[in-house]
């Protein structure tokens, strides 16, 4: 599950875009190697859209020779994302003599790079056991909410539905408070019945 993203902004010399391509090839291949959920390299394509005051071009000042990059790496957390980052730092091809006097298809100066926490994933789901983290929410689409059950729930009084102390409840979204404890399970489940039917 993605909870955080490394995002990058950069330009390059249209002609050297072929040898920043070889390199981000590398790049991605190392960092999926340890561990990064994605890795996308986007070159732009529509430079000014309508209705946008303050464009990628004139953000990173870029000049007619040039063109810029939009870069993200995605993580399960920022712990994941320090970990990846620090193997693929300590990975013998990032120490490579043969790479040390080459000059980068980019110019550092201008490049903008930060961590960001993910506000909004928006990511749908039709699993039950579909793993949430704390702070993450969950709603139901339109077909969901049509499920007879369902429908006849949504129509009940908040006071007159059985709300986990866990999940906090506005309309048809719910947002995970807490971790989930044991304790808060009060059906009968036999954890190692589901053990064994997940092993069959």
């Amino acid at each position: 599950m993605i909870t955080y993203v490394d995002g990058y902004v950069l330009v390059v010399k249209k002609k050297d875009l072929a040898a920043y391509r070889r390199m981000a090839q590398m790049g991605g291949k190392l960092w999926r190697k340890y561990g990064a959920l994605d890795y996308k390299e986007c070159v732009i394509d529509d430079p000014k859209p309508k209705h946008v005051v303050l464009t990628f071009s004139k953000m990173i000042k870029q000049k007619s020779n040039e063109t810029v990059i939009f870069s993200y790496i995605t993580f399960k957390s920022r712990a994941h994302r320090n970990s990846v980052n620090a193997k693929v730092m300590k990975d013998p091809i990032m120490n490579d003599p043969k790479y040390k006097d080459m000059p980068m298809p980019f110019d550092m100066k201008r490049m903008a790079y930060a961590g960001f926490k993910v506000l909004v994933d928006g990511k749908k789901v039709n699993i039950p056991s579909y793993e949430l983290k704390v702070g993450q929410t969950v709603s139901l689409d339109t077909k969901g909410m049509a499920i007879p059950v369902v429908a006849k729930l949504l129509k009940s009084k908040d006071e007159d539905i059985k709300i986990p102390a866990w999940l906090e409840k506005k309309a048809v979204v719910g947002k995970v408070a807490r971790e989930v404890k044991r304790e808060d399970i009060l059906e009968p489940i036999s954890e190692q019945d589901i053990v064994e039917f997940y092993s069959r």
